[in-house]
């Protein structure tokens, strides 16, 4: 390859597959709808990369009702298509809110890694460890030396903040916003919809 010989192999930074075209009816023979854009460095070691900067259709999607103090943000969903080839994000979950265990829903699996899934329950102040249920599926992240639903001292937790949960950096201008969690932030004063359905983790 050309660029290869100018550039070195070593200073690839990606091959892009861009579609040009959607598929045409009266191609004789296969239908050519790509182009590859390859991208290269002078030096790989001296590249700096850095994230676009959100389109304001995008932003849009973002907002503070709660009046946040970290800022504006968005709910999403955590959960994944692909169970059968992601046997790994199958584990239980247990609600930094109520205690409950959830697992990622029929047909779902977690979307992100388990180590992100474990920094981001651990900002909500507490210690997350991987501990194995023996319900058949890979270690669960509970909350550690937490009872789990079924052991004899469980009792769910129904107080909190009347604050919606999110993960962090969602709303940094760059990039995609992370998914959110829906529940309460703390267990202080009860809020209006905990008072009516108790705290819990919507995922």
């Amino acid at each position: 390859m050309m660029m290869d010989e100018v550039f070195g192999e070593e200073n690839r930074l990606a091959i892009i597959n861009w579609q040009k075209t959607t598929v045409k009816n009266n191609s004789k023979h296969v239908s050519e709808t790509t182009e590859y854009v390859l991208v290269y460095a002078k030096d790989l070691e001296l590249t700096k990369t850095q994230l676009l900067d959100r389109s304001e259709k995008a932003n849009a999607r973002f907002g503070n009702p709660d009046n946040d103090p970290e800022g504006r943000w968005k709910q999403g969903d955590l959960t994944g298509n692909g169970p059968e080839g992601h046997k790994t994000a199958l584990y239980c979950i247990q609600s930094p809110f109520d205690g409950a265990l959830h697992p990622p829903g029929e047909n779902r699996c977690w979307a992100f890694e388990k180590r992100r899934m474990k920094e981001w329950l651990t900002s909500w102040g507490s210690t997350y460890v991987e501990r194995d249920l023996r319900d058949g599926r890979p270690r669960a992240l509970v909350i550690e030396d937490a009872p789990v639903s079924g052991e004899m001292d469980f009792s769910p937790v129904t107080r909190c903040c009347g604050r919606r949960g999110r993960t962090p950096k969602r709303n940094s201008g760059q990039g995609h916003g992370l998914s959110s969690i829906s529940g309460c932030k703390a267990p202080q004063s009860p809020c209006s919809k905990c008072t009516t359905r108790g705290s819990r983790l919507v995922w």
